[in-house]
């Protein structure tokens, strides 16, 4: 469960808006600059609230990308607003 917006969290999002494809853990956190562990458990938080898509019969493994209508969710807007707040 997200109880505050992170820093992390930002990157991990914004990462994974900025693509164009779907992305596995790894390729998160090489592009938000995250470990590892830190992209999965905060991409697994985004799934399960419905702001991003989960392809894990597809692949070997995990991997994500927003889902229609994120845009609409109240954590995105809080996200987005954060970003006006965090210097990355």
């Amino acid at each position: 469960m997200i109880r505050k917006i992170s820093p992390h969290l930002v990157r991990v999002f914004l990462c994974i808006m900025e693509s164009d494809h779907w992305l596995t853990a790894r390729q998160i956190a090489k592009g938000a600059n995250v470990s590892d562990s830190v992209a999965r458990h905060k991409a697994c938080d985004l799934f399960r609230l419905g702001i991003l898509e989960r392809s894990y019969d597809l692949f070997p493994e995990n991997q994500y990308r927003l889902a229609d209508g994120y845009e609409k969710h109240e954590l995105t807007k809080k996200i987005l607003k954060a970003l006006e707040i965090i210097e990355l």
